[in-house]
């Protein structure tokens, strides 16, 4: 009997300690308030009581979201939202759109005035991709929206089917739980990954372009096959590994073609190197021997000779802020070997909460927008398009409808484009504004948390995005 008394009173203070948690307010730019009956009993009193501020009928709950354009003119004049630094905000005349934009597609909008940062770059870079002798790359930088390859798999498959090109570009050097994709395969051995999500062994200064980097032990080993889940995986042309070796190293590869490996010896100094392989493949294999215990991997890209070449940096539970922490030494040898010609940046989920206030928009977007100015300093004439967080549903007392943090952080996302005189495309229109999650959940094309997309729903939206880009040429 008393047993069973305590394991009853266990009980009733667990549930007592979880139902306390909502008394805990929302910190800053990336902490939620709890409720744990939010399925049960929507929470109203964490609604911000404020107005979205000058945003015109367009925008506002049930009408047609079509003028985030104009609501970020309109938000961007508010006084109350000035830079969390106090600096004057550079902002760019009304953006341009494509002169024949075909019936449906949402335009991308280009703040950039014909600066660097704009469609111009890319689109050039498209039109003539044929006569061109070197790959156009692209970067596409996201949360777990993207993870596993999901939208951009899809997206490179569009591109490479028009312009050219193949291999999946940039891939880590184990396959994880917040890396899995289905467009490589990668075995292993004797390899650590480290991410921000690896709490008290991650280190940021180590971390290469996708965020993460990898530890390997003397006599290390990583073999990557091509796959057949998307067209033009199968096989590559080229192939580049990222390393630091402050104390030496010497890889080995080896190809299905070649009879013989080939050795590469690396000298002991502590920036990043690269072990270049040519050839085409459908497979190749490393072996790794050193001594000390300071190397760190950063990844491969697998990629052709011409054409497009489109990288997944997805990583889970990533506000954006991270990009402004890649080392230097990284991005110069990103921007030395592996250039790219347009960065698309993908965030916002992680930030976005129902009852978020103007001010907390506006913190995230600064602090993102350091994060696009540091990318910015080593890729200067690439175009930057920022997408929109995707639309995020949740049970709220008339059923399952849009998160009201949505429409919220889709107008400041503009802003920042606007400011920063980069492009941006509206995904959250695009998709179908208020409640089109649930759309695609009823079509087994996302998941059931009302948030993110399976690859049936990535096919869907890359469409979107290809759409978007192709009205420029």
């Amino acid at each position: 009997m008393k047993q069973n008394y305590k394991v009853v009173l266990l009980a009733v203070l667990v549930t007592a300690g979880a139902l306390l948690l909502y008394l805990i307010p929302p910190i800053g730019d990336v902490t939620k308030r709890v409720w744990m009956l939010s399925d049960l009993f929507p929470d109203s009193t964490g609604r911000v009581a404020e107005e979205m501020p000058g945003l015109p009928l367009a925008m506002q709950p049930d009408t047609d979201s079509t003028a985030v354009a104009l609501a970020a003119d309109s938000i961007a004049a508010d006084s109350t939202l000035a830079s969390t630094d106090g600096a004057p905000r550079d902002m760019h005349n009304t953006p341009t759109v494509p002169a024949n934009l075909p019936e449906g597609t949402t335009p991308i909008l280009d703040y950039s005035g014909g600066a660097n940062g704009g469609m111009g770059h890319i689109a050039g870079l498209l039109r003539g991709v044929a006569k061109l002798q070197r790959k156009v790359r692209i970067a596409y930088y996201g949360d777990s929206f993207i993870e596993s390859d999901i939208l951009t798999c899809d997206l490179r498959q569009l591109l490479q089917d028009r312009f050219g090109g193949e291999g999946i570009g940039w891939a880590g050097c184990k396959l994880t739980g917040t890396d899995q994709k289905p467009t490589v395969s990668i075995t292993a051995s004797h390899i650590e990954d480290r991410n921000h999500l690896n709490r008290g062994k991650f280190r940021t200064s180590l971390m290469g372009p996708s965020l993460r980097y990898y530890l390997p032990q003397n006599g290390a080993r990583i073999t990557y096959q091509g796959t057949a889940f998307r067209r033009h995986l199968s096989q590559w042309t080229a192939t580049q590994l990222y390393v630091r070796a402050p104390s030496g190293m010497t890889v080995t590869t080896q190809l299905p073609s070649d009879s013989l490996s080939t050795t590469h010896t690396l000298e002991a100094q502590p920036g990043v190197q690269i072990v270049e392989t040519a050839g085409q493949t459908s497979r190749i294999d490393y072996s790794l021997s050193f001594s000390g215990s300071d190397a760190q991997l950063l990844g491969v890209t697998l990629e052709g000779s011409t054409g497009i070449q489109l990288d997944n940096f997805g990583m889970r539970s990533e506000s954006g802020h991270s990009l402004a922490y890649i080392p230097d030494d990284v991005l110069q040898a990103v921007a030395a070997h592996h250039s790219y010609d347009l960065i698309i940046v993908h965030f916002g989920l992680n930030a976005t909460w129902k009852g978020i206030s103007n001010a907390q928009c506006r913190a995230y977007i600064d602090k993102t927008k350091q994060s696009i100015q540091h990318l910015r300093q080593y890729f200067p004439a690439a175009t930057i398009l920022v997408v929109s967080v995707s639309d995020r549903d949740q049970r709220d007392a008339d059923g399952l409808h849009t998160m009201d943090g949505v429409e919220r952080m889709v107008a400041h996302q503009a802003i920042m484009a606007q400011e920063l005189g980069v492009c941006f495309f509206n995904l959250f229109e695009a998709m179908g504004g208020r409640d089109s999650m649930s759309q695609l959940v009823a079509l087994g094309h996302a998941n059931k948390d009302y948030t993110h997309i399976n690859f049936k729903g990535g096919a869907d939206l890359a469409q979107l995005i290809f759409d978007a880009l192709m009205a420029y040429l």
